[in-house]
């Protein structure tokens, strides 16, 4: 009787064990957080005064740069600039017209030349097929384009 008891005892404890290690079989392991990818205007502020034409610098964080020529890989894309334009819904690709400006060959810089006024600029970055990644990966920034100074050579 006493028999008994130690080897339901001891099959209950290699059953938990054995329950323990399968029940993550199957499952994606969680490895360390994944990088933060972002991008952003490196010569621009939000709220910047600027005098059209204007350089535009554009910068990614744990992105790769690239043609869109390259195709799609994961991690990898170009910019776009969004001129006072929601961001298109994913998994869509993004318009190519007088406000959604293509930076396919993979550029990161420009020069916009915008009329005075206000305008949210949104650098967005997506795959070599125009597609934007999902969550996108988008920054805005507000500027207001002033006349130039006239009185300035």
């Amino acid at each position: 009787m006493k028999l008994d008891r130690i080897y339901l005892l001891s099959t209950s404890a290699v059953l938990a064990c054995l329950f323990s290690l399968l029940s993550g079989c199957g499952q994606k392991k969680e490895s360390a957080t994944e990088p933060v990818r972002k991008v952003w205007f490196a010569n621009l502020t939000d709220g910047q005064q600027v005098t059209s034409p204007f350089t535009v610098e554009m910068k990614a964080q744990n992105l790769v740069v690239e043609p869109a020529a390259n195709g799609v890989t994961e991690g990898h894309g170009h910019f776009h600039i969004l001129i006072n334009s929601p961001l298109p819904a994913a998994p869509l690709p993004i318009p190519k017209d007088s406000v959604h400006l293509h930076f396919g060959k993979g550029d990161t810089v420009t020069t916009l030349d915008l009329a005075p006024g206000e305008y949210d600029l949104t650098l967005q970055f997506a795959k070599g097929d125009h597609v934007p990644y999902d969550p996108q990966i988008a920054q805005t920034a507000h500027v207001q384009v002033v006349p130039a100074d006239p009185a300035k050579p």
